[in-house]
């Protein structure tokens, strides 16, 4: 069994979104596919920072031992 998801942002909050069994972004109503794409750019900008972030206090954090 395959699932296809969607991440979502709620605020700062990362929640999951099931999408229907029988979802094609290359069919049908193509703005549900551009939310969707939108949505994972969000989420990768967001993870990015994020990563950033946990690395420059890792930084400080072991300069400091």
């Amino acid at each position: 069994m395959i699932e296809i998801g969607c991440v979502v942002m709620q605020g700062w909050q990362v929640t999951s979104e099931r999408l229907p069994r029988n979802f094609n972004p290359g069919a049908g109503d193509r703005s549900r596919a551009v939310a969707i794409h939108g949505l994972t750019d969000e989420f990768r900008r967001i993870s990015l920072l994020r990563d950033v972030a946990g690395e420059f206090v890792e930084s400080l954090c072991g300069t400091r031992n």
